[in-house]
């Protein structure tokens, strides 16, 4: 009986364990803007809004072009392009520690935009 339910403690382990390993190999990024339920108006919470996406991203999964087409993806509903402002590490969640933020800008602006320094 008492081998019965180690084996079983066991495969559970194994098959969260599994479970949390593929959920960190997923896209790699996302745009860091959801919907907040608990409330009964429509509030959003992250740091994301359409002026400026905020993009939390795996390094070891996503390339910059995943980072980049996210951003283009919010700042095309605005007929605008992303500009990155900055970057940082560990402010998003254990398996996207990495942030970037963007400034949505008029298509002629983007060039003329600051870019932050490596």
């Amino acid at each position: 009986m008492l081998n019965r339910h180690v084996s079983r403690s066991r495969a559970v382990a194994v098959v969260v364990v599994a479970g949390l390993t593929l959920s960190a190999c997923g896209t790699g990024a996302f745009v860091d803007r959801r919907r907040d339920a608990g409330h009964s108006e429509l509030t959003y919470v992250g740091l994301s809004t359409l002026d400026a996406p905020s993009i939390c991203y795996n390094s070891w999964t996503s390339t910059p072009a995943d980072v980049r087409a996210l951003a283009n993806a919010v700042c095309a509903q605005s007929g605008r392009v992303p500009v990155l402002t900055e970057q940082s590490m560990f402010d998003c969640r254990l398996f996207y520690p990495a942030r970037a933020n963007f400034r949505c800008v008029a298509p002629a602006d983007a060039p003329l935009a600051p870019v932050p320094a490596p």
